[in-house]
């Protein structure tokens, strides 16, 4: 059974919890990713989606550069550990209703897992040659 720490992306793209969300929208622009991980010191605090963004846009009237990914993150994300299945990390995603987990190791962010990368994880193991790898 493949571990996490065997599929998941590091090092993990990170922004200041109290930086704007426009500066989190450009950062997450150029690494061309879905979610940037918000931190205060080198703790993980949040995660900050597209989704969120989409929010911000059809509920919100306010400037995201003037609004702080901490005001638009999701608290307290989920975590798995590294040396979780591939199996786990799939149940955990569909039991909260998630794309993302936080991957971490002694408390320390060590990585992201996304529901993407179980799907492909999943269908190699079936037999399955990945057109995305």
């Amino acid at each position: 059974m493949r571990r996490i720490q065997d599929v998941m992306h590091s090092p993990v793209v990170s922004i200041d919890a109290e930086k704007s969300v426009y500066e989190a929208a450009v950062l997450m622009e150029h690494h061309k990713i879905g979610s940037i991980v918000a931190l205060e010191g080198d703790r993980s605090v949040g995660i900050l989606t597209e989704r969120d963004f989409v929010g911000l846009i059809a509920k919100e009237k306010v400037s995201a550069s003037s609004l702080k990914v901490v005001n638009l993150m999701t608290k307290a994300p989920i975590t798995i550990g590294a040396d979780s299945t591939v199996d786990e990390a799939g149940e955990l995603m569909t039991r909260q209703g998630i794309r993302r987990l936080l991957v971490v190791e002694r408390n320390k962010l060590v990585g992201i897992v996304t529901n993407r990368d179980i799907l492909l994880t999943l269908l190699e193991g079936l037999g399955y040659e990945s057109m995305y790898a």
